[in-house]
């Protein structure tokens, strides 16, 4: 008999969070639950995203008026013995408050963390918090950096593991290339809380001028939006509404379509990815990446596989006066091969637990 596994994640049609979903319930033969409010398209066949009607959502608005919204959140997996909590920037000191949840769920539930990091964060304290209250009491932890790991490796149920997108089947994307630059653009407004010095004025910049660079290399541009909720349309039709030519510059806002949005991934040649998951999907297809730093989480990543490349960063653009580019590391690609086959360790504890497919 399958189970019943509710899984805890970040949903809010992000491309990034959405294959995370896609990755994990693709591979078990067992059945997935969580809740929505929005209307969300297909993930999985092994995944049922049930929506919240009307009557739930006040529901739910009464128990955050209160502030009881953690006990909202635990009814959810009250259907469930299993809670898969799955994603990337999960623990970030500014915005974490689930101590109460995590507290519920140690007494209650059996928990698996993986494909996470820790950060931003500010505080020793914090770092000990998590160790205490939710880490501590997890069945298994696997976190997709080093640097997070080193901060927790004295648990002896926290692991560490290459992200889960590492782990992505791609091979049926790859089509036939292009001379295409995707430009995964993130809202520097959005992502203050995220960012030292969210300088998004010279961020913006930047990106117009590299536009330009690869326009005289006459190459086609697509500006990609990865979640409308984190301000990336926003931000991208800001920028396109400041260039002085537009010729060859298209927009792909993802709205839930996976297979389309990675089939867009896999005609182009370059991505200069500011979100984390733009780089990861480059390095999987052979792609030439040129990383934007925006925080902790791209820097670490990085730093593990000994990129080489030319990498730019958000919080160090205060003196920016226009593209100093290496030509000589136009073409550098990054071999991943190694994080590809290890990025399924995330599973290790799971395959014990759950059934996976034949």
């Amino acid at each position: 008999m399958k189970k019943s596994v509710y899984v805890k994640c970040f949903l809010s049609k992000n491309f990034g969070d959405d294959l995370f979903l896609k990755v994990l319930c693709d591979r078990y033969n067992e059945k997935f639950y969580l809740y929505s409010s929005i209307d969300y398209p297909h993930i999985s066949k092994n995944l049922e995203i049930k929506k919240i009607n009307i009557f739930g959502r006040i529901i739910r608005k009464i128990f955050y008026i209160s502030k009881k919204d953690n006990i909202y959140q635990f009814l959810l997996s009250r259907k469930s013995k299993i809670i898969i909590v799955i994603g990337g920037s999960l623990f970030i000191e500014k915005t974490f408050k689930e101590f109460k949840l995590y507290k519920m769920y140690s007494k209650f539930k059996e928990y698996y963390i993986i494909g996470a990091n820790i950060g931003p964060f500010f505080s020793n304290e914090f770092v000990k918090k998590i160790n205490q209250v939710v880490f501590f009491n997890a069945k298994d932890v696997c976190l997709r950096d080093k640097k997070s790991y080193d901060l927790f490796k004295i648990l002896k149920n926290v692991r560490y593991a290459p992200d889960i997108i590492f782990f992505l089947p791609v091979k049926k994307y790859i089509n036939n290339e292009e001379n295409i630059v995707i430009f995964s653009i993130i809202d520097c407004y959005k992502k203050a809380g995220q960012i030292k010095n969210p300088n998004a004025k010279n961020y913006e910049i930047l990106i117009k001028d590299l536009i330009c660079f690869y326009q005289k290399k006459n190459f086609k541009i697509k500006l990609f939006s990865f979640c409308k909720f984190e301000g990336d349309e926003k931000a991208i039709n800001r920028i396109y509404d400041q260039l002085e030519d537009k010729n060859n510059v298209s927009k792909y806002f993802y709205d839930g379509n996976i297979d389309e949005a990675l089939d867009v991934f896999s005609r182009s040649k370059v991505i200069i990815g500011t979100r984390f998951h733009a780089n990861i999907l480059g390095l999987i297809m052979n792609k030439v990446i040129i990383p934007i730093i925006y925080n902790d989480k791209t820097e670490n990543l990085l730093y593990d596989i000994n990129f080489k490349g030319i990498v730019y960063d958000i919080n160090k653009l205060d003196n920016y006066n226009g593209l100093d580019i290496d030509e000589n590391k136009l073409s550098y690609k990054c071999d991943v091969s190694k994080q590809i086959k290890d990025s399924q360790r995330h599973f290790e504890k799971l395959d014990k637990v759950l059934k996976r497919k034949d």
